[in-house]
């Protein structure tokens, strides 16, 4: 779906996603884990679906890895962004209830904030 970013009445910085499915939207309300975007909120109409996410000041990985005009991430960066990412799909597997399966995990959809910490995103088909 459409992303826009947009900022709250309490200053915090966010991202609107519009177009999401009734399972992804399902399966953001149920889990919880410092390795997986965190949904501030939502809206649910007969038309429209809108997901609010805090916003990832660092973008997509995707992006900070193949962006020649980028600076090249720390191997030390590199590790703790791999080892963040490998705890949410463990978190996924073993702690969810229903267990649940991305099936959509790749450099775009893992989430950079301020500090290099990696966050899991892109739920849309997730099982």
């Amino acid at each position: 779906g459409n992303v826009f970013r947009g900022t709250l009445q309490d200053g915090r910085v966010v991202v609107i996603k519009k177009k999401v499915s009734e399972l992804e939207l399902d399966i953001l309300l149920r889990i919880r884990s410092a390795s997986i975007v965190n949904l501030v909120g939502f809206s649910s109409d007969a038309q429209q679906k809108c997901l609010v996410f805090d916003y990832m000041h660092l973008g997509r990985l995707s992006r900070r890895l193949f962006d020649d005009t980028l600076p090249p991430i720390s191997w030390g960066n590199r590790l703790r962004i791999a080892l963040q990412i490998s705890r949410a799909v463990e978190y996924l597997h073993t702690y969810a209830e229903p267990h649940i399966v991305h099936l959509n995990i790749s450099a775009e959809n893992v989430l950079l904030d301020g500090s290099w910490n990696a966050k899991l995103s892109g739920f849309g088909r997730a099982q």
